[in-house]
């Protein structure tokens, strides 16, 4: 029998709508609530927190390649060139390369960058006949870009309330929540209204955020259900890898709620959206029967050596049996309880910030992003590389087309070209250094024929379906 569908944060079964449980300006990847009424319970919750957060995560989803489906244009930020000993500030930045077409102003308004036409007609316009106008060639100039990166969102009461959502409306969805009930009372009142104080922590586990950091792809969310030692329900989010917040949903277990032990993750690329790609069990004993399961239904034979040995290796043939390690070597720090702060202390200020260094300085790569880069950058004429370049990404997107278009392969799928990536670079997270970038910019600028090759690259990637 079909329950009649009900707001979980009113009970109303008006003007029902599909809410974004993350929403859609911060990642790539659809997942749904069809529990919440739209004027009151989504927009309001826009309004309140939702796009603080987004607006203040501007650079980091522009980066990322992901872009709300609400919108044209990616995120925008705001940054400063360094070009010539010179500095410009940047109001609005969406593309990499958008200051090519603007007028850029330094401090003191005395000195202006941008196109020779459109700063000519400034100079006429003010009638200013003697103001000097030197061309710069910007394929042979250092630039330095900086942006400041807002840390403070991740301690900010509006995160706090962001995941908040985030942990319900997920729990609830998993679960076929179709009513406001009172056993969440505390926690929805924290949502709405940012009242309470026990609801969100930030796990300072260095165990459980090492077990996160080795599960989640860089530039993921992971989203982790479970019952906490106290007899109720929490949900780990981790936001980007950056920061891992422990949400407390109630705090008895809910008789209607079949499934307490549940994980997703939710990959930059988009991947990780689909039911299938998640984990619903009842409590921590299905693991392992799970897991047998899996395995017996479809077992997957490796055959190996070790040393002069021939070994077979039953692989689970369960798609995601990594969910059920992961689970597994948190138990113990589940047993022991979660540590958390909601004060944004050194320490902890130092590990998030870390934590974001590491994510711009690894190589998050996807179908996506690359088809942005090529409309961005490649533009049909001949690609000069600066020799001076400073933009570590540009530099390794650039080699990625490079060594694509050297392949052997006329088409590009996902296998192969994982396969050319793990060639190139021996490992799945190669890091985008300026010793890296450096190395790789020097071997191309010394193959008199990798404008050629980079267009290869660019024809074959559009054959990747």
């Amino acid at each position: 029998m079909d329950i009649q569908r009900k707001c979980i944060y009113c009970g109303t079964e008006d003007d029902l709508t599909e809410s974004d449980i993350i929403p859609d300006a911060l990642t790539a990847a659809r997942i749904i609530n069809r529990c919440v009424c739209q004027k009151k319970h989504n927009s309001e919750m826009t309004e309140k927190f939702e796009s603080e957060v987004s607006q203040r995560l501007s650079f980091i989803t522009n980066y990322l390649n992901i872009k709300s489906t609400k919108s044209k244009h990616y995120a925008d930020y705001s940054a400063d060139y360094k070009i010539n000993d010179i500095e410009y500030h940047a109001k609005k930045v969406i593309r990499e390369n958008d200051f090519v077409d603007k007028i850029l102003w330094d401090s003191t308004k005395s000195h202006a960058l941008g196109p020779v036409e459109k700063i000519s007609g400034i100079a006429k316009s003010k009638s200013k006949s003697n103001i000097e106008i030197d061309e710069v060639d910007l394929n042979n100039v250092i630039i330095e870009k900086n942006v400041l990166i807002d840390i403070d969102v991740f301690f900010s009461k509006a995160m706090f309330r962001q995941v908040a959502k985030i942990a319900y409306e997920w729990y609830c969805a998993k679960n076929n929540v179709r009513d406001k009930y009172d056993i969440f009372n505390e926690i929805i009142t924290f949502i709405l209204d940012g009242k309470g104080n026990n609801i969100v922590s930030l796990v300072t586990n260095e165990s459980v955020l090492s077990h996160f950091k080795e599960f989640c792809n860089h530039g993921s969310h992971a989203l982790f259900g479970y019952i906490d030692k106290d007899g109720g329900i929490s949900v780990m989010v981790d936001m980007f890898g950056v920061a891992l917040y422990n949400v407390k949903v109630c705090n008895t277990m809910p008789d209607f709620c079949k499934f307490n032990c549940l994980l997703q993750k939710i990959n930059v690329d988009g991947t990780g959206n689909r039911e299938c790609e998640s984990l619903c069990l009842k409590d921590y004993n299905d693991l392992v029967t799970d897991m047998i399961e899996g395995t017996l239904e479809k077992p997957n034979i490796s055959s190996t050596c070790i040393g002069n040995i021939p070994v077979e290796v039953y692989l689970s043939g369960k798609k995601n049996a990594n969910f059920n390690l992961f689970i597994m070597d948190l138990l113990s720090d589940l047993s022991k309880g979660i540590i958390g702060t909601k004060e944004a202390t050194p320490s902890l200020i130092d590990f998030v910030y870390k934590q974001i260094e590491i994510l711009l300085q690894c190589s998050v790569l996807h179908k996506r992003g690359i088809y942005r880069f090529i409309e961005e950058h490649i533009t049909g004429k001949e690609i000069v590389l600066n020799p001076n370049g400073t933009n570590k990404d540009n530099i390794f997107l650039y080699y990625i087309l490079y060594v694509v278009g050297r392949s052997k392969y006329q088409t590009i799928d996902d296998d192969n070209f994982n396969e050319i990536y793990l060639k190139t670079f021996g490992t799945k997270d190669y890091e985008i250094t300026d010793e890296n970038m450096k190395a790789i910019l020097n071997e191309m600028l010394s193959d008199s024929g990798y404008n050629e090759y980079i267009k290869q690259g660019v024809e074959k990637m559009y054959t990747w379906k």
